[in-house]
């Protein structure tokens, strides 16, 4: 059995897709958040609705940032030959893990505090 540190360029095009469709997710909240779609509204009430979805807009521009950091992070893992790793324990993530999430930094046994 192949361990997945053998051959982490198999995950490379996966995270690559990944973070081409954050980059648009980006660019259109962006687009939200600097109004190119108008001004707000005159209207009172709908006003007062494109000023609550400021601030979801503004919590899914969070999370797709911080999804972003952790997908170029494991980019230069697997530049630096570390992808795969687990950062805490040293041993290698579990390839069921790695599938279902390929940012991932630390093995099932750390993640669940059994080392």
């Amino acid at each position: 059995m192949r361990f997945v540190t053998e051959n982490p360029e198999a995950f490379r095009d996966q995270l690559l897709e990944a973070k081409k469709t954050i980059l648009s997710r980006l660019k259109a909240i962006e687009n939200d958040k600097t109004r190119k779609g108008g001004p707000l509204d005159t209207d009172s009430e709908e006003r007062a609705t494109q000023l609550q979805n400021k601030d979801v807009i503004d919590q899914l521009d969070r999370s797709e940032r911080h999804e972003l950091e952790k997908i170029n992070a494991a980019l230069e893992r697997i530049k630096r030959g570390e992808f795969g790793k687990c950062l805490s324990c040293g041993k290698d993530i579990e390839e069921k893990r790695l599938k279902a999430m390929p940012t991932a930094t630390q093995c099932m046994e750390c993640v669940l505090g059994n080392h």
